[in-house]
């Protein structure tokens, strides 16, 4: 971004260095330079102002003590509040924590997902000047534990499968925090806090969609649950949405659950629903839930029964990003930069409100999709 400064008075009785910290400073309370974002170098800002390094320099340090921004050496200048005072000591703090919570969903803490994602936090955290700690955090843990007492850590990312246990938990820290996605909780999405999230919605609206292009009618739905969490319901609403908006009548008989989070089980679940329909297929193609296990377990089971994707069946897969399958996915760097700015701008504004923010996804058609009409009889 390129900023315009006007020159300080060289006749005024004050400082030049007070005149170019007010210039600045007006600028970050108007939010014309927002909060996080890099200023020009010291050299660049001398230049504009027409003023010597040495006021530049006083001038920057100045805003540095009223809390306006933070100096990061090999990595530059960045607003850090709006508002004097309100982020002292961010500037005290380098590191940003990201925490990996497992628990029933999981059991390691490896996978493409989180290499990406460690990734992307990392590389908008350095260019803020932070450095990233990595920590796993196991539901049954009776603390998070963090090194020095967490003294240089200004912040968290909470990643994984967090569960109302682990959110208990990481409050207890006082630490301001960020969810990427949501806690797992029957009852409720996560209210009060930091979200960075996707909607079942429109993932299912979209490959839904996308099938229905191909001419597809027959969709089985396939999940782990149907309705037991919140993003359940949001992935059939968005399912029924598109087949009523093309005159189809949801099936019951189409809505297929494996009713537990494990490949074998989901394999289990397809397995005996091919089984009772061994006389014909009642469905020409399938869409899938946020996971990639049950798209793996479906592939298992049909391959048993000489099912071929996609010549027989149509597949897309929803929430995972998998080579060679129709996809639709958010892109997982962009869960790393979006909760790296917001934990930023919760610790330069700690009154700053909770928000929701809902990334888009993108459709991937792949090799597991093609029109109906091209589907072996």
């Amino acid at each position: 971004m390129t900023f315009q400064f006007k020159r300080p008075d060289f006749n005024s009785s004050e400082s030049l260095s007070r005149q170019v910290a007010g210039i600045i400073s007006a600028k970050i309370q108007s939010r014309e330079i927002p909060v996080g974002e890099k200023l020009p170098g010291q050299e660049d800002l001398r230049k504009a102002f027409n003023v010597s390094i040495d006021t530049m320099f006083e001038a920057l340090s100045s805003l540095v003590k009223e809390g306006y921004i933070a100096r990061r050496r090999n990595y530059g200048t960045f607003v850090i509040s709006s508002k004097p005072g309100a982020a002292a000591g961010i500037q005290k703090k380098n590191e940003l924590c990201l925490v990996h919570c497992l628990g029933a969903l999981n059991t390691t803490s490896g996978g493409p997902n989180l290499d990406t994602l460690l990734g992307a936090v990392e590389k908008s955290a350095r260019e803020k000047g932070f450095r990233i700690i990595f920590k796993t955090f196991y539901e049954n843990d009776e603390e998070l534990f963090l090194n020095s007492d967490g003294k240089n850590i200004a912040g968290l990312i909470i990643s994984g499968h967090p569960h109302l246990t682990h959110i208990k938990k990481i409050r207890k820290l006082k630490m301001p925090f960020v969810l990427i996605r949501d806690i797992i909780s029957e009852k409720t999405l996560a209210v009060n806090t930091d979200v960075v999230t996707t909607d079942d919605f429109d993932s299912f609206y979209a490959g839904t969609k996308h099938l229905l292009k191909l001419g597809h009618r027959e969709i089985l739905f396939f999940a782990t649950f149907l309705r037991k969490y919140p993003w359940n319901a949001r992935a059939l609403e968005g399912y029924r949405q598109a087949l009523k908006e093309a005159g189809i009548p949801v099936k019951e008989k189409l809505l297929l659950e494996a009713g537990r989070f494990a490949q074998e089980t989901a394999y289990t679940a397809m397995k005996k629903f091919l089984d009772k329909n061994a006389r014909a297929l009642p469905f020409t193609a399938v869409i899938s839930i946020n996971n990639a296990d049950n798209y793996y377990a479906a592939a298992r089971a049909f391959n048993e029964k000489r099912i071929n994707i996609p010549e027989d069946i149509s597949v897309v897969v929803t929430g995972d990003n998998i080579r060679g399958v129709t996809c639709v996915y958010p892109e997982i760097a962009g869960f790393g930069a979006t909760a790296v700015e917001r934990i930023f701008g919760k610790l330069a504004n700690p009154l700053r409100e909770p928000e929701r923010i809902v990334l888009p996804q993108v459709l991937a058609e792949r090799e597991s999709t093609k029109p109906l009409k091209g589907r072996k009889s």
